[in-house]
């Protein structure tokens, strides 16, 4: 963390002589993709996706008229120092690019944003979860914020009626993050976390099993909140919890469980059948699973859904797997993203300043909508990427994920946002869940089962007293 901060105080501090670049024929960005190192979002397939894209944008020529788009692919190592010393050699100086695709690692995201900031320089994420980072005025995310997945948990609780559950976060920076905000959500709606328990790719399955046990002994909780990634995402630490929960007839009804993944896509997710093999076990262990992902908005009208099939043909033709695609269609997106505000920022812009107005740049980006592989691509009034969210069960019988039901966003006016449940029309529901809570536990008068016991015993001794009196008084006055 010290030479986090020290290399962060050197660029500030040599901020003022970094040279900015005017703009010739030639737009460039420079895309960032975390090293293989156990990221979720590492595939060897992400500059793949870069290089379709900018040759996507520079043989249409409805993009960018006269200017050509450029990209530098930079990986940024297996430490935060490491990340951020990559992006600050590559950012600044003789270096710098027009504008920037990522970071993405929980760790450099916030001082990756700043700087471009401070740069006046666009950038986009396509894997930053951080809360508050689109108050920036040069930084927009295809993901979205924690808080947002974190109110999307809290409401598919209320939706279920259930009150308690235990929180089971991976050790990775990224979950850890996404669980604090679980936990804070649970709790300002009035839910209960009960327990809470940490898992690594290092954890084994008899220290998995011993801890899940401690939850027996907490009647009142339902659900099981996991925070670690999901399986079509290639999560290991998701497989670990299922296994020892399975062993422990965990996957039965008796709880359920809900795997919360921001890097997923249901629009990927739904084109995608057989995403995982239907051995006896995984039906088993996957039988009261509930996934929640983020859902972008329907077809939109006038649109012909090509993207849509697109992604489709990448599974069928290249053998594409799932978390490879996941990655791929964000990164794709993005540049889309980038070039179609660069498409709409260069009237106003190339003539004065030059194409490397930031927060021009970052503006117009915020007002796209277009058909992309991760979905329709279009932001709210924060400057947030519109979702809903989904709750997808896991059929047995080799179909993909579908969607059971919809968190659906609504604003309740300008900056407040709130989720509601709705259940999908025509979706039979075949995951095992426990029965919901009484209602007197939200309203908070649940009367105890033993006082109520109490009661009736003393009524019935009252009522023989009563009666002996009324016999004593009957034959007096009638003797």
């Amino acid at each position: 963390m010290f030479l986090l901060l020290t290399v962060i105080g050197m660029v500030m501090v040599l901020l003022p002589l970094v040279p900015v670049p005017a703009l010739g024929e030639n737009f460039t960005l420079a895309v960032y993709s975390p090293s293989d190192c156990g990221d979720v979002l590492f595939s060897n397939l992400n500059e793949e996706a870069v290089r379709r894209a900018v040759e996507a944008v520079n043989n249409d020529t409805a993009f960018c008229p006269g200017l050509n788009v450029s990209y530098i692919m930079y990986y940024t190592g297996c430490s935060p120092a490491e990340g951020l010393s990559t992006f600050v050699a590559t950012a600044g100086g003789e270096l710098a690019a027009d504008a920037f695709i990522g970071p993405v690692s929980t760790d450099i995201c916030a001082p990756s944003a700043q700087l471009a900031t401070a740069w006046n320089k666009a950038i986009l994420s396509w894997g930053c979860l951080q809360s508050g980072l689109t108050q920036l005025p040069t930084f927009t995310r295809l993901v979205p914020s924690s808080s947002r997945v974190a109110e999307a948990v809290a409401e598919a609780m209320k939706f279920y009626s259930w009150m308690h559950a235990a929180l089971v976060i991976s050790a990775k920076p990224l979950w850890k993050e996404l669980g604090d905000y679980i936990y804070k959500a649970l709790k300002f709606a009035g839910l209960k976390v009960e327990v809470q328990l940490s898992v690594s790719s290092e954890t084994t399955g008899t220290e998995m099993t011993d801890l899940l046990a401690n939850i027996t002994d907490i009647p009142d909780i339902k659900v099981i909140v996991l925070c670690t990634g999901s399986h079509m995402s290639n999560s290991l630490e998701e497989s670990i919890v299922l296994n020892a929960s399975h062993n422990l007839g965990f996957s039965s009804g008796r709880y359920a469980f809900i795997s919360v993944d921001p890097l997923l896509n249901t629009a990927v997710a739904r084109r995608f059948q057989a995403a995982t093999d239907s051995t006896a076990n995984h039906v088993e262990m996957h039988r009261s699973l509930l996934t929640l992902a983020p859902s972008p908005p329907s077809q939109l009208p006038g649109t012909t859904g090509e993207r849509l099939r697109e992604t489709r043909r990448m599974v069928q033709n290249e053998g594409l797997k799932l978390h490879e695609l996941f990655a791929f269609s964000y990164l794709y997106d993005s540049v889309i993203t980038m070039a179609t505000a660069l498409n709409n920022t260069v009237p106003d812009h190339r003539g004065s300043d030059g194409l490397i107005n930031g927060t021009a740049i970052t503006m117009r980006m915020r007002e796209v909508k277009f058909e992309g592989l991760s979905g329709w691509v279009t932001f709210d009034q924060t400057g947030e990427r519109m979702f809903d969210f989904a709750l997808m069960q896991h059929p047995g019988d080799g179909r993909g994920p579908e969607t059971l039901i919809l968190l659906a966003a609504s604003y309740l006016d300008s900056s407040t946002l709130q989720y509601q449940g709705v259940q999908q029309d025509g979706v039979l529901q075949t995951v095992l869940l426990p029965a919901p809570d009484p209602a007197c536990k939200f309203e908070g008068h649940c009367e105890d089962p033993s006082s109520n016991n109490s009661i009736v015993v003393v009524g019935v001794l009252v009522g023989v007293f009563l009666t002996i009196v009324a016999c004593v008084v009957s034959a007096v006055l009638f003797r």
